[in-house]
């Protein structure tokens, strides 16, 4: 009789704590749905004001690779003092555009487009002489 005695007294804490449980998970399980909406909600509008700053201030940036721009002017025949003021034409000509300047050794990976294509420095006279007197 204690047997049956025993199966009589756990089967209602079983029960007890069976609904517990379930009550738990179910609950567990809505907490969770909320989340993953709030989550969405949340990166979706972020994704959305990162987009919306791009846009508002898109970057413009050139690379510049100076070594190779050196040897190029070295083989066009300009001196150190030329390939000086070559440099500072084209830095105050691309800072004037709005450009952000950087060193080919600081880039991971860009496209083709955003290198500088060193021109001839005639051109960059006839651009420098359009621009406003520096201040």
């Amino acid at each position: 009789m204690s047997d049956s005695a025993n199966n009589t007294e756990t089967k209602p804490l079983a029960h007890m704590a069976s609904g517990w449980l379930n009550k738990l998970l179910g609950s567990l399980v809505q907490l969770v749905v909320v989340l993953a909406v709030v989550m969405v909600v949340l990166l979706d509008y972020v994704d959305t004001r990162i987009e919306a700053q791009a846009i508002e201030a898109p970057i413009k940036v050139k690379i510049v690779d100076l070594f190779a721009l050196s040897e190029e002017l070295a083989q066009r025949g300009y001196g150190p003092e030329q390939m000086g003021s070559y440099v500072e034409m084209a830095a105050r000509i691309l800072t004037s555009n709005g450009y952000i300047i950087i060193d080919k050794k600081s880039v991971v990976a860009a496209p083709e487009g955003a290198y500088f294509k060193a021109p001839p420095i005639e051109d960059l006279e006839k651009v420098l002489a359009q621009l406003p007197a520096p201040e």
